[in-house]
């Protein structure tokens, strides 16, 4: 059947009222599942315009495997990531078993670990990136044994992944270069860069970019990076403090990453100008309260989706696929952040196509 991949759980929940997991138990052909619960996911099948034999089609293709890697932590644009990827997940059936699985961003060996336990069925691996050379090569040992590798929100190119889902993150630091010389104009002053783990490549390219454009439009403003933020020795509010400390003429600061609520709230305490990237409920928050003056983001729902689509394509290799750069002000905010739900699996778990 030529459109048994476009098969939208979501409808066929909508129209039987089961749960998620039934309704795969059903398409999977899989035990614990009553005669008439059947019956009925069939009824809606034929209801929505699919063949008689939709679901015999879709038992006899194989179901490959495909394992989702994603950073978790204190970092909500993560959170907001992991529900995301499960909710563009929500809208196509892709015949595909795919597995969620989390690592600690602050830990290489924990992504590692999980890049080298692949299963042997496994198809297509998503991950987001660390830039490690034992990471590269864990990917590229996948790759050898004919696993498909996409990266996603930060880049691992040094390995021959098939693709790279995101922005241009150079663009993004040069974008909020650009941003900060116009909010602080003739008023002198240092800019201060903030950032977490450094083996997160699109924090390094945000720095650069930024770096880039202060450097070409008005070369005697001082910028001073701060030591990286993060994990349990390392919290962002304390380097924050002590970074004001260190440059009593500081005017902006830039949050290449995420953002911590710990950032935002001692951010309100200042009257600095600041930028800070993707939009979740801290930013959000920051944003509406004036603390924070501009958000530059992903529309993780898009990079969501296009992730998927990338992994899914065996003709999308070897190259990127671009994501907006989104900015958002107070008087733009999308209308709410992404939220969890009763249909979307914990983490850590199986989530089936």
């Amino acid at each position: 059947m030529s459109n048994i991949d476009k098969i939208r759980i979501k409808d066929i929940m909508s129209k039987t009222g089961f749960s998620r997991s039934t309704i795969d138990r059903v398409l999977n052909n899989r035990e614990g599942v009553r005669a008439r619960t059947r019956e009925r996911v069939e009824a809606v099948l034929n209801e929505l315009g699919y063949a008689a034999n939709a679901l015999d089609d879709l038992r006899k293709r194989s179901a490959p495997n495909t394992e989702v890697f994603l950073s978790e932590g204190t970092n909500p644009f993560f959170e907001q990531l992991w529900i995301g990827m499960r909710t563009a997940l929500d809208e196509v059936l892709t015949g595909q078993n795919i597995s969620f699985k989390g690592f600690d961003p602050y830990e290489p060996k924990t992504l590692l670990a999980l890049l080298r336990g692949v299963r042997e069925d496994t198809k297509c691996v998503i991950t987001v990136g660390v830039e490690t050379a034992s990471v590269a090569s864990a990917i590229d040992e996948l790759v050898a044994r004919g696993v498909r590798v996409v990266t996603t929100v930060s880049d691992v190119p040094m390995s021959h992944r098939a693709v790279f889902v995101g922005q241009n993150n150079f663009a993004a630091g040069k974008t909020a270069g650009r941003l900060m010389l116009e909010m602080t104009g003739s008023t002198p002053g240092s800019l201060a860069v903030m950032t977490g783990h450094l083996e997160f490549r699109h924090l390094l390219e945000r720095r650069a970019g930024f770096e880039q454009m202060i450097g070409l439009t008005d070369p005697t403003r001082r910028v001073y990076f701060a030591e990286p933020f993060g994990g349990r020795n390392q919290p962002a509010r304390d380097i924050f403090h002590k970074t004001l400390k260190q440059l009593p003429d500081l005017v902006g600061v830039y949050f290449c990453g995420g953002g911590q609520p710990g950032l935002f709230d001692a951010l309100g305490e200042t009257d600095l100008k600041s930028i800070a990237h993707e939009m979740t409920p801290s930013s959000r928050a920051a944003l509406l309260d004036g603390s924070l003056n501009f958000a530059i983001c992903h529309d993780i729902l898009d990079l969501s989706r296009k992730t998927f689509s990338a992994a899914m394509n065996p003709n999308i290799s070897h190259g990127t696929v671009p994501c907006g750069i989104h900015i958002h002000t107070s008087e733009n905010l999308p209308q709410e952040n992404l939220t969890s739900n009763n249909n979307l699996v914990s983490r850590g778990g199986v989530r089936p196509g």
